[in-house]
């Protein structure tokens, strides 16, 4: 994900895949289910990172951290990390949402 974003290239597949390996990954159809879910969410937050750089830096640094914990096999480690992505995650979309809503009334 990291060097098709350096190289301008679209992570929307890789963010996808990604996620679904952490569930797989977590053996928990629970967490399957719920990714499937709120994939609408992670649709609009990519839209989101798509329109800043930093926000895209952030979820990639999200990414890197959740899959270290993982592979170490940190399971407390993992889920702080990923609880602090979700919350970053509904901070950019909602975030979002207000630019879109603002340009909605101009």
């Amino acid at each position: 994900m990291e060097e098709n974003s350096q190289n301008g290239k679209n992570i929307d597949e890789l963010d996808v895949l990604f996620h679904r390996q952490v569930a797989h990954a977590a053996r928990n159809p629970t967490l399957y289910r719920t990714l499937e879910g709120v994939s609408d969410l992670i649709f609009e937050s990519r839209r989101a990172i798509s329109l800043d750089p930093n926000a895209l830096l952030q979820a990639l640094c999200y990414h890197v951290l959740i899959a270290e914990a993982l592979r170490s096999r940190h399971v407390f480690q993992s889920r702080l990390i990923m609880q602090g992505r979700m919350d970053s995650l509904l901070d950019e979309v909602v975030a979002f949402d207000e630019i879109e809503q603002s340009r909605d009334k101009i």
